[in-house]
């Protein structure tokens, strides 16, 4: 277990990088290297590596659950990396290697193209961590680091693991991933996220964290938990996305969500003033996206969006409980609801929504915000089953009648299918 010192302001290649006195300068020093379990490598806090980039690749070595190998900072403040990595670069690169935590940097992405081109690889990324081998890597650690661009229309993303995945592997590409107390802004497409070139399915990562991040000003989504099987999307902050105005992207923007999930703690989240891309598709708050199973989505508050505060695609056995929507326009065509079921699913086959229970949540309706639950059926497939919204506390300041305060289509996909139970309606004396 050996530490190793990089200074761009003190440092020398030619030193042999063992202690603060004799720090290497480069970071070309780093990718030339093969370091052990347990290794630390160290960059001087407040010094600035312009273009310059960290490639980690199996040839670098790999470490364990134990002894993981860390990349963070020696001296006060946050080393800093900018680097013109929005041509398909990447600041920091892990591929094909596990056992690796970054910790504690400022990462730049520089410049870039115009936001106009939604694939992973034509992106400039922050963090990325890739994994395109037949074989499951493990314990991969992104913690308090701060990454940026240069606008939110530009072709960046801030952190993002992604598996070029075969659709003939069966093993996890990774597994034990932690992204946490991460700070992302002035990002183009996307904060934080997880995803898969070519397999649609929650077995592509398992056990993976995202917990305690704050992402703001973003040009498109904010934070992406896809593919994943046992997760926790917890306690994070996002502020502001979708701000892009351009019709010609074709996804509408999200705030917080999961998609081709399954097993997910969904929990103690923040989604505010998210807009729609000018497009008037999604500008949600929080999501449950498509073909997710098994998602507890609890004390969560969305507020401000200009679509719904919680929306759903096509979902199966899930549960929207305890969570606070208000002052969300709805003006998107999600639904008019401040919760909004629909079965989305864009090209593929919707499974509708099924066995999904809303309750116990706090709705607040008043003159501008939609009103408080509707449904959607956009993407033929199965019929909707055994939906539930009952005991939720409808704080309605406006003068619409109980029966108003709903919009669940009377259509053989979704009525059915959907059981409207005894709710709480508040109606406020306006003079306290």
């Amino acid at each position: 277990m050996t530490d190793y010192y990089i200074s761009a302001s003190k440092g020398c290649d030619e030193n042999d990088g063992m202690n603060e006195n004799t720090p290497w300068k480069t970071l070309g020093k780093i990718n030339a290297h093969t370091f052990a379990p347990g290794d630390r490598i160290l960059l001087k806090g407040c010094d600035l590596w312009a273009d310059e980039c960290i490639n980690i690749s199996p040839a670098s070595g790999s470490g364990t659950s134990q002894n993981p190998i860390v990349v963070s900072s020696y001296g006060e403040g946050r080393p800093k990396i900018a680097y013109n990595a929005a041509d398909k670069g990447r600041v920091v690169l892990l591929k094909n290697v596990g056992g690796w935590t970054i910790n504690g940097l400022e990462l730049h992405i520089k410049g870039g193209v115009y936001l106009q081109d939604d694939k992973i690889a034509n992106s400039g990324i922050g963090i990325y961590a890739e994994f395109d081998a037949d074989e499951t890597f493990s314990d991969i650690i992104i913690s308090d680091n701060l990454v940026y661009g240069d606008s939110i229309d530009r072709n960046t993303r801030g952190i993002v693991v992604n598996s070029i995945h075969h659709k003939k592997w069966e093993k996890y590409a990774c597994e034990n991933i932690k992204i946490i107390s991460n700070t992302v802004h002035d990002i183009g497409w996307a904060g934080i996220y997880t995803s898969s070139s070519g397999r649609l399915s929650p077995h592509v990562y398992a056990n993976v964290h995202i917990v305690r991040n704050t992402v703001y000003d973003m040009g498109c989504n904010g934070i992406v938990m896809g593919n994943v099987t046992r997760g926790v999307l917890n306690r994070n902050i996002l502020r502001g996305g979708g701000l892009v105005c351009d019709d010609t992207i074709t996804w509408g923007a999200g705030g917080i969500w999961p998609w081709f999930s399954k097993d997910i703690e969904f929990k103690f989240n923040e989604a505010s003033h998210m807009l729609d891309n000018t497009i008037g598709h999604d500008g949600t708050g929080l999501n449950i996206d498509w073909f997710c199973e098994n998602v507890d989505m609890q004390y969560n508050y969305a507020h401000d969006n200009i679509g719904v505060g919680i929306s759903t695609m096509s979902i199966t056995n899930c549960v929207i409980a305890n969570n606070r929507v208000e002052r969300n326009r709805c003006v998107t065509s999600i639904g008019k609801g401040q919760i909004a079921m629909s079965d989305f699913m864009g090209n593929l086959e919707s499974n509708g929504v099924s066995q999904t229970k809303i309750t116990d949540n706090v709705i607040i309706v008043d003159e501008t915000s939609g009103i408080a639950v509707s449904a959607v059926h956009f993407t033929e497939g199965k019929a909707w089953d055994g939906n539930i919204v009952e005991n939720n506390h409808i704080v309605c300041l406006t003068d619409k009648e109980e029966k108003d305060l709903y919009n669940i289509p009377a259509a053989e996909h979704i009525s059915p299918g959907v059981f409207i139970g005894q709710n709480r309606i508040i109606r406020p004396d306006p003079e306290t």
